[in-house]
């Protein structure tokens, strides 16, 4: 992957400051660390500025010996010629520094004075201000940079973090640029990738880069690595991440490695002793071998200057940056003391490196095979061949796709519930409760192992059982895009396959409004779906989100696989259905999926009870069910059961104000704009919020401006320099945020810099 773009990204007031302060003539100094944005900075302005703009550029290109980066100004001159008035004199001064502009006048005290003289008396005679860029100018003898400013010109000289303190006393202006704000950091991975980018993917970046993040250079280089290592990818239409929770390492050529590198042995060593040593103190360098006690304590000066390592009151020598230690460091293969340690930390890849271990030196006990099989699981594939038994078995019927029974899984890994004062169980006098059969029923395991295993049991690190349970609890709990990141995880899983997931992603973009990746996720599903009652759920609800007719679909599937519908699939399917009927006033429609449901499931269950409430008006039955589904804790069922229940209720404001303060929360703006209907049918007002300045984002912010000003889509684009489809997404969140479905109530609304409240 390459820089899609050459925009500028952020950067705002600097530029603002470069203009303000090169309208007259002036020595500007910018100053940043590598990688930071100075010459994307200089660039712009060169491109902005009215002024004619000689750019020198930087060291690369230059001549070792032209130390006055008198070709390249020569150069620009030349290619100015006309713009400038250039005439005879200027020609003639052309010539004369031309004719010094070689090694050896560089090579005495005289011949560089000449030369010096020289471009002077060519900058004076050149009558227009001119802005000259010079990129890379800490390594440009102050000497030759003043003689530019004295002229009449406006010189924009762009250094390291340690600028030259002659050069710094002689600037009119420095202008620092400070690490990029997350913001900006979600601007620039969109250039990079020309996709919008996985939550998990910033949040990753951040954990693993530290105080790195903030810098252009380090980040686009360490996603391109990440892409050209496979561990970047794009599902539909978005950037994820394969294991976002492994090292992530800086890209071989950093400078900063290259300074670990240019140490040798020496530099090595110390960056990996920082990096795996949680307490490695100054103080224990005098006991490592290998080299004399000064050349690691050189090294190590070396290292905290050039930002690699860094110092700690306490004594503490550690990494900067992670990203430093794992592209440096040997992986470190830590143990655990037992099986249940690494079970309770949740890391089943030492697990399985402890079993592979513990099978190497013949040992072969029944813990050893349950902890095989258990890895298995959550490993997604297999981690022994020489081991055998019940759990063994059991695991690969699981990646197999075959169905499994809770008692099955307490009978192959009971035995793992022992440790201090936790009592092993017996599998087969064991029984489950509820939610943990309807966590079984969609394949998410982490709820049937907490029960059965207890307090040694710890919430997995990694893999396709913890990245699916995330996908659960996110669409549960309202955290939808979490439950997205996770569901791309997935994908990126090439040996992974769990339809379940795919199915939730769906469900949440339609809700989202994000169509076309709710399509694309519901096609990856397959033509003969694993979960066919959620399909149908699913499928029932994006037509119904196109205003198809979404009711005869949904029954024609449902009465064609009636008897293989999966649960909860097929209650969840039976309860859209009804909605729908019910919502278009189809009595005979409603009746009809009532009389299913209580066949299948009785009067007393709670889809027969949310059914019956809402085909009949059933006040009784719907709040029933309501009070099932709040103990269950899905948020987003919760939102819909309240509105069922206001249609029933005599007082509908508490119930309509609580569905629609979830709904906010959500993020879904389909589901905004359905309790806001559901308010109006009601006679409802919808709740004004006061909006914060922090409520949106700079982008948001701006787009809503242009929204106030009459712009299109299109216009907003040009305007910002992104695609319509980005700005089609904002406006998505932002109907979201504002409560509202159209531009015109948007820009009415109390959202963005404009405070004010408005009427519903």
């Amino acid at each position: 992957m390459k820089w899609q773009r050459q925009d500028l990204v952020g950067r705002r007031a600097e530029l603002d400051a470069l203009r303000r302060d090169g309208a007259e003539p002036a020595l500007l100094v910018v100053r940043g660390p590598a990688g930071s944005g100075k010459t994307a900075l200089l660039r712009r302005f060169g491109v902005e500025s009215q002024e004619t703009v000689l750019d020198l550029g930087g060291r690369d290109g230059q001549p070792a010996w032209d130390e006055f980066r008198a070709r390249a100004l020569l150069g620009a001159v030349r290619a100015e010629f006309e713009a400038i008035g250039g005439g005879p004199r200027v020609a003639e001064a052309i010539e004369t520094v031309s004719r010094l502009c070689v090694p050896e006048s560089y090579a005495s005290l005289a011949g560089r004075h000449r030369l010096l003289g020289a471009l002077g008396l060519l900058l004076t005679r050149i009558r227009p201000r001119l802005v000259i860029v010079v990129d890379d100018a800490d390594e440009v003898p102050v000497s030759a940079l003043a003689p530019m400013h004295r002229a009449g010109h406006t010189v924009v000289a762009a250094c390291g973090a340690d600028a030259p303190r002659e050069l710094c006393s002689l600037a009119d202006r420095i202008i620092d640029l400070e690490p990029l704000t997350d913001e900006e950091i979600g601007r620039l991975l969109w250039q990079v990738g020309a996709v919008p980018v996985d939550d998990a993917v910033p949040r990753a970046l951040r954990e693993h880069l530290g105080p790195l993040y903030g810098n252009a250079g380090t980040l686009v280089s360490t996603v391109e690595h990440l892409w050209d290592e496979g561990r970047l990818a794009k599902v539909h239409g978005v950037l994820a991440m394969r294991a976002p929770r492994a090292p992530i390492a800086l890209p071989a050529g950093h400078r900063l490695l290259a300074e670990v590198d240019a140490l040798g042995e020496v530099g090595r060593e110390l960056v990996a002793l920082a990096a795996g040593e949680p307490e490695f103190r100054v103080d224990q360098i005098p006991a490592l071998a290998g080299h004399a006690a000064h050349e690691y304590g050189h090294a190590a000066d070396r290292l905290v200057r050039a930002g690699v390592l860094a110092y700690e009151p306490t004594g503490r020598l550690r990494c900067r940056s992670r990203a430093i230690g794992a592209a440096v460091a040997e992986p470190q293969a830590a143990r655990a003391e037992d099986v249940w340690q690494l079970i309770s930390a949740g890391d089943y890849e030492r697990l399985a490196a402890f079993v592979a271990e513990a099978v190497s030196r013949g040992e072969a006990g029944a813990d050893l095979v349950a902890a095989a099989a258990l890895a298995t699981i959550h490993l997604g594939r297999k981690v022994s061949v020489e081991l055998r038994g019940e759990p063994v078995v059991l695991a690969d019927r699981w990646l197999a796709g075959q169905p499994v029974g809770v008692e099955e899984f307490a009978a192959s890994f009971g035995r793992l519930r022992r440790r201090s004062s936790v009592q092993s169980i017996d599998g087969r006098s064991w029984t489950s409760d509820e939610s943990t059969e309807d966590a079984l029923a969609l394949r998410d395991l982490v709820p049937v192992f907490r029960s059965i295993l207890g307090p040694v049991y710890g919430l997995p690190v990694d893999g396709p059982v913890a990245a699916y349970h995330r996908v659960c609890r996110g669409y549960a709990d309202g955290d939808w895009a979490d439950a997205l990141s996770a569901a791309r995880e997935l994908a990126l899983m090439s040996d992974v396959d769990i339809p379940a997931a795919r199915l939730l992603a769906a469900e949440i973009c339609g809700w989202r409004g994000e169509d076309r990746q709710a399509a694309a996720w519901l096609a990856a599903a397959g033509a003969e779906p694993a979960f066919p009652g959620l399909y149908g759920w699913v499928a029932v609800g994006l037509r119904d989100h196109a205003g198809e007719d979404a009711y005869e679909y949904g029954w024609g599937w449902y009465t064609a696989r009636a008897a293989e519908l999966e649960e909860p699939g097929a209650a969840r399917l039976l309860t859209r259905l009804a909605t729908i009927a019910v919502d278009a006033g189809d009595r005979y429609r409603a009746r009809a999926v009532l009389r299913e449901t209580q066949e299948r499931y009785g009067s007393a269950s709670e889809t027969g009870l949310l059914v019956r409430g809402l085909v009949e008006a059933d006040g009784p039955s719907v709040r029933a069910a309501e009070r099932v589904i709040r103990k269950r804790g899905n948020r987003f069922e919760l939102a819909l059961a309240c509105q069922r229940v206001a249609r029933v209720d005599s007082e509908p404001h508490q119930w309509l104000s609580e569905a629609y303060e979830l709904a906010r929360s959500i993020g879904a703006a389909k589901l905004v704009s359905t309790t806001k209907r559901t308010m109006a049918g009601c006679g409802v007002a919808v709740p004004v919020h006061r909006a914060r300045q922090t409520d949106v984002s700079e982008m948001e912010d701006r787009i809503i401006e242009l929204i106030r000003s009459g712009k299109t889509n299109r216009q907003i684009a040009l305007a910002l320099r992104v695609s319509a489809k980005t700005v089609e997404k904002h406006l998505t969140r932002l109907f979201a945020k504002a409560g509202c479905r159209t531009r015109h109530g948007l820009a009415m609304s109390g959202l963005g810099a404009r405070q004010e409240l408005v009427g519903a």
